[in-house]
Formats: C-alpha cells, structure tokens, sequence
C-alpha cells in the first residue's frame, strides 16, 4: 500500500504523519525513514478537466498539470506539464536579467527576495554571493556571517490572517528538504517583517535552524507576547531598516539614469 506524509496538528502540535491514499491517519509517530519512503500528499484536482487551456493536448500527459498564474494569482487555468515548464523557464529567465541589471522590479517575488538578501549584506557586512559567483540558483545567497554562520533571508508585509495582523513566512521547502535530503543549508534564517506598503522594516527576527524545521510556517503575529516562542530571536531592526531605505534610494537613482540613457542614446 502506498502511504503518504502529510503535516498536520496533532494532539495541539504541528507534526509529520502518514496517511493512506485517501488520508487517513496511519502512523502518528513516524520515523525519518519511513517519511523519505512515503510520498507527498498530493493536490485535488478537478477530474473533469482533460486537456490543456493553453496547447489543448491531453493535461496529464509528461507529468501532472499545474495551475497558470499571473502576478502571484491564479488565473482559473490548468496547463500541462510542458506549458507549465516552459513559463517557469522564462520567469526565471527574466527575473535573474532583471537582477543582474539592477533593474528587477521591487513587486514581484524576486525583486522582494533580491531586496531582502541585500538588507543582509548591507547590514551584516556580508558578500552578494549570487552576484559575486553571477550564479541565482545557489542555495546558498551570502558568505558567512561571523556572528550567525549561513544566513538565509526571507520577507513579508503585513496582512491579515484570521482577523489578525500577521507576518507569514512559508518554511514548508526547508522542511521537505530536510526530510529528503538531511541536509543543512543554513544556520540561521532571518525575518523580516514589513508594513503593508513595504516602506519599512517593522521587526526583524533572526531563527536558528533547528526552530526553523520544526515548522512549515512562521506567522508573528503583531500583538505578540514576550511568551511567543519567536520573541526571544527579535533583533533590532533600526539597522536593518536603514539599509532597505539605503537600498531604494539606490535603486531608484539606478531606474531614473537608466531612463535618461535610454532617452538620449
């Protein structure tokens, strides 16, 4: 029987378990072992849908189907796993032109992350690895910080969540790699937490590893208590704020003799 692994709330604490292929829970408590043999649990589908909205050849056919997004929302299309590959091409095409010109949107994901690890460097005295090695892919963004080792860097702005104010910051990937790979990439991860317009860096939270993995998502809320498991890793966020308003100002005069260059040559 093919089992699967899922994370779930168990017993008022999130955790990996194994379940069957229709989700029920088979083993609470399982090993590291048995969660790599086991599969992910996998996304419901509509079944009715049989062929690509884009190329209209057969959805299923090389892979399973993804679903077509435009600026971060889906667009209520299915495409087949060929369409699927060839715009996570482009998109990773464009968005690594687009840093290494210095002239990547600040909206889209990537420009949020290239901002982010920037703040790193320029606060912590770090070096750009993904433009000191011209290599985007690397897992590994900054050279080692003396104080935290391997940093990595994650952002998000304010929203809300449940009717609470809240920073949410997806760690599902560090999770699953782990289980796969037992493999650290990092020693620390560091938070920051934005206002909803992005102009300021509001907090700023720095996570050992081994917080960091027991977890698929960090939400901090606003209202946090000096109890709150994540309180005890807060920094101050005045440097770090600092360097953002340095790295814009920087940007923008990049955007605006980029445009007069293009308007006179």
């Amino acid at each position: 029987m093919q089992t699967y692994r899922s994370y779930r709330i168990i017993d008022g604490k999130p955790k990996w378990i194994i379940t069957d292929e229709k989700g029920y829970i088979i083993n609470k408590q399982p090993g590291k072992e048995e969660l790599k043999s086991s599969k992910y649990s996998k996304e419901i589908r509509p079944e009715e849908q049989k062929i690509c909205d884009r190329c209209g050849t057969d959805l299923w056919k090389g892979g399973n189907p993804r679903k077509e997004y435009r600026e971060g929302k889906w667009t209520g299309r299915w495409l087949c796993n060929k369409c699927s590959c060839k715009d996570r091409y482009e998109d990773v095409e464009k968005s690594i032109s687009g840093r290494r010109t210095g002239l990547i949107s600040q909206k889209c994901p990537s420009g949020k992350g290239d901002i982010f690890e920037q703040i790193t460097c320029d606060t912590r005295g770090l070096n750009n690895l993904n433009y000191e090695n011209d290599n985007f892919n690397s897992p590994i963004d900054h050279s080692r910080d003396p104080e935290y080792g391997i940093l990595q860097t994650k952002g998000a702005s304010l929203r809300n969540y449940l009717g609470r104010q809240v920073w949410g910051f997806c760690t599902r990937g560090e999770v699953e790699r782990y289980i796969r790979e037992d493999d650290k990439k990092f020693d620390n991860m560091i938070l920051y937490c934005m206002d909803k317009e992005m102009k300021n860096v509001l907090r700023v939270y720095i996570i050992p590893y081994e917080e960091v993995i027991l977890r698929t998502k960090i939400n901090i809320n606003v209202n946090s208590s000096k109890y709150s498991w994540y309180e005890k890793y807060r920094v101050d966020e005045k440097p770090y704020n600092g360097a953002y308003h340095r790295i814009l100002l920087k940007k923008k005069n990049t955007m605006v003799g980029s445009l007069i260059l293009h308007l006179f040559v």
